[in-house]
């Protein structure tokens, strides 16, 4: 499945640049393997690395007998440092980071738990940090009388993240380019895309 996202991301977004915040961390680690196995499509790679982690990973391919860039996947974080909730409130953007029980696991079992479908997660799940027990509370009233799907929300949450980081990003890179001008064909440019 990770392997399909990547081929659908170079294949419709080619010569890009992609950012992912926190990429050079926790967004990595899961996807950076199947990545990496494309090589089998003829893809090749040259990182960026600093204090051991990725943070610019440049893809390449083999097009009759010259590489050519065919995305750039950079960490935002790097950019733009701080939790994607508190720069979504801090640049005001109209798309919030919500509320996701990260430690919802029913049973061990992961089928059971995609496919869950009931009552609002406790508490527990949620992580304090991200989590207050006032926010949680109003997401008691939301879901009172009505059923929680982990897909669902698992949906919501995800693309509500996409939305956010592209807010902060063009606004910091426009309020970049108005404050400071560039040449963009001396310097490059960026496309982030939502499907």
């Amino acid at each position: 499945m990770l392997a399909d996202f990547w081929l659908d991301l170079i294949n419709h977004n080619q010569g890009s640049i992609l950012y992912f915040h926190n990429w050079a961390g926790y967004d990595a680690i899961l996807s950076l393997l199947p990545l990496v196995g494309l090589h089998e499509h003829g893809l090749t790679f040259e990182p960026i690395m600093q204090n051991n982690q990725v943070i610019s990973l440049t893809v390449l391919q083999k097009i009759q007998d010259k590489n050519k860039k065919v995305l750039t996947i950079k960490d935002s974080l790097k950019i733009i440092p701080g939790a994607l909730g508190k720069l979504a409130k801090d640049f005001q953007e109209p798309t919030q980071k919500s509320h996701f029980p990260h430690y919802f696991f029913l049973n061990g079992d992961v089928a059971q738990t995609l496919s869950y479908t009931g009552p609002l997660p406790a508490y527990e799940f949620f992580e304090p940090k991200r989590t207050s027990r006032d926010d949680y509370a109003d997401m008691v009233q939301e879901f009172k009388g009505k059923d929680w799907n982990y897909l669902d929300i698992s949906r919501k949450y995800i693309l509500g993240d996409v939305k956010a980081q592209y807010q902060i990003l063009m606004k910091y890179f426009n309020t970049l380019r108005d404050s400071y001008p560039y040449n963009s064909n001396r310097f490059g440019s960026f496309l982030l895309r939502i499907s």
